[in-house]
C-alpha cells in the first residue's frame, strides 16, 4: 500500500496547516480461474491483506488468502472437499472459517506458517461451521447448526472446542462474530428456522437482543472491539433492516438507502463507530452522523475510481477504518474487492468534511469544490436536495468547529 504523505502551506492569515493525502484504491482480489467468481469477507488493519472464497473448475469452492501479490488458495483440510474462508486476525497472518468434509463440515484455523488446522467438532456431532476470529488468532467461534438443531462454540488454544449451548428451550445456536479479545460474541439462536440475535459472554452466557417493531428474525453478524455495540438485522413491520444494539439504547434501526427496500449489517468498525453492509443489491455504509449511504457514493466522493465496478456488499471493515473488503462485479464478473488508503471513516465532527481527522481550511475548500460542482456529498444536511441550505449548515458546523 502507498503510504499517505503531509502536505504543509500557509493560509493567508500565516495559520500553519496540515492535511494528509490518502493514495485511495479498489483492487480484485482475482480468481482461482478467468472464468471463476469471488468474495471477499475479511480484511487485515490496513488492507494489505484480505480472506474469502473462490469458485473453481468442477464446481468446487475453496478459501482464498489475498494480498496485493496475488491470490493463495488454501485448499482444505485433509479428506475435505470445499472450504470458505470468513475471518482474519488484524494482523492479517491468521484466518478462520469451515472445510466441507465426507459427512459434514470442520471449522478451521489458519496460517501462514502451519497451514490449515481442523477444529474438529463437538463430541456426538458430526458439523462445526467456523465463522470468525479473535484479534490475536487464538479464539475461533461458530456452530454446529445442521437442519435447524446444533449448539454454538467457542474454540481455544487452551481448552478446545466449548459447547456454548443455545438460549433456553431453544435448539440451534451460533456465533457470527467476536471481539477482541474473544470473550463477546453475537450470532442467533432459535428454533428452525425462526431465530433471534444474541449476544454472549463469558459470565453471563446468551442474552437475546429481541426484534425491531413488528419483527420475527432477527441475527447479530458484528461485534465491535470491547463487545458493546452489536450489529446485524432485523425484520421489521416495514422489511428488513440494519440495525445496531447497545445495552443502553437497545436496538436502533438503521434504515435503508435511498430508493432501496432492505437491508443488513455485516461489519463493524473496531470502535463500533462505523457500519457496512448490504441492501437491495448494493453495499452501504453508516455512521451516525452520515447515516446510512450508498458506498459507492461515498468512495467516488472520497477519491476512489470505481470505473468498471458495481459494489453489492462490504463485508469487513479493518480495525484502521482505511480498508473495506465485500463483492460485486467488475467488468461484468463477480469478484471480491478491497479498498485501501481512505482516510480513516470517522464520526466524531461534522466540520471534518474531507475526514482526515482534522478541521481546518481543507475542509471549507473541500466543501466549496464538492457544492460548486455538485456533488452528493455536499447535501449536507441529507434532505436530498443540494442547496444555499446544505452550504449555510456547513458553514454553521465549520464555525462551531470540534
Amino acid at each position: 500500500m502507498k503510504q499517505a504523505f503531509a502536505i504543509t502551506m500557509f493560509a493567508a492569515a500565516g495559520t500553519l496547516i496540515t492535511t494528509s493525502v490518502h493514495a485511495q484504491t479498489i483492487t480484485s482480489i482475482g480468481a482461482l480461474g478467468t472464468t471463476q467468481s469471488s468474495y471477499a469477507y475479511a480484511v487485515n488493519h490496513d488492507g494489505s491483506a484480505a480472506a474469502g472464497f473462490s469458485t473453481y473448475s468442477g464446481g468446487y469452492y475453496f478459501g482464498v488468502y489475498w494480498t496485493p501479490v496475488g491470490l493463495t488458495n488454501l485448499w482444505t483440510v485433509p479428506g475435505g472437499l470445499r472450504s470458505f474462508a470468513f475471518g482474519m486476525t488484524p494482523d492479517g497472518n491468521t484466518v478462520a472459517g469451515t472445510c466441507i468434509v465426507s459427512g459434514g463440515a470442520h471449522a478451521f484455523r489458519w496460517t501462514s506458517a502451519g497451514g490449515m488446522q481442523d477444529l474438529g467438532t463437538l463430541p456426538t456431532q458430526t458439523v462445526s461451521y467456523g465463522y470468525a476470529i479473535s484479534a490475536d488468532g487464538n479464539v475461533v467461534v461458530g456452530g454446529t447448526t445442521a437442519v435447524g438443531f446444533g449448539n454454538a462454540f467457542r474454540w481455544s488454544s487452551a481448552s478446545g472446542m466449548v459447547n456454548l449451548g443455545t438460549l433456553p428451550g431453544e435448539s440451534s445456536a451460533a456465533l457470527l462474530a467476536i471481539d477482541a479479545d474473544g470473550s463477546d460474541g453475537t450470532g442467533f439462536s432459535g428454533i428452525g428456522a425462526a431465530h433471534q440475535a444474541i449476544l454472549w459472554d463469558e459470565v453471563s452466557g446468551m442474552q437475546p437482543l429481541g426484534f425491531l417493531p413488528g419483527g420475527g428474525n432477527s441475527e447479530g453478524e458484528a461485534i465491535s472491539g470491547d463487545g458493546s455495540v452489536v450489529a446485524g438485522w432485523s425484520e421489521s413491520s416495514i422489511g428488513t433492516h440494519a440495525f445496531v444494539w447497545t445495552s443502553a439504547a437497545g436496538m436502533e434501526d438503521l434504515g435503508v438507502v435511498a430508493g432501496m427496500t432492505d437491508s443488513a449489517a455485516h461489519a463493524i468498525s473496531l470502535d463500533g463507530t462505523v457500519i457496512a453492509g448490504s441492501g437491495g443489491g448494493a453495499a452501504f455504509i453508516w455512521t451516525k452522523t452520515m447515516g446510512m449511504t450508498n458506498l459507492a457514493t461515498y468512495l467516488s466522493s472520497h477519491g476512489v475510481n470505481l470505473t468498471g465496478w458495481t459494489l453489492y456488499s462490504c463485508n469487513a471493515i479493518g480495525a484502521d477504518r482505511t480498508a473495506l473488503a465485500g463483492e460485486g462485479r467488475f467488468n461484468g464478473q463477480l469478484r471480491g474487492w478491497v479498498v485501501r488508503g481512505l482516510a480513516p471513516i470517522t464520526t466524531p465532527c461534522l466540520a471534518d468534511f474531507n475526514g482526515d481527522s482534522v478541521v481546518d481550511f481543507f475542509d471549507y475548500l473541500d466543501f466549496v469544490d464538492a457544492f460548486s460542482s455538485n456533488l452528493p456529498a455536499s447535501d449536507f444536511n441529507a434532505d436530498g436536495v443540494i442547496d444555499f441550505f446544505d452550504y449555510l449548515d456547513f458553514v454553521d458546523a465549520f464555525s462551531t468547529g470540534c
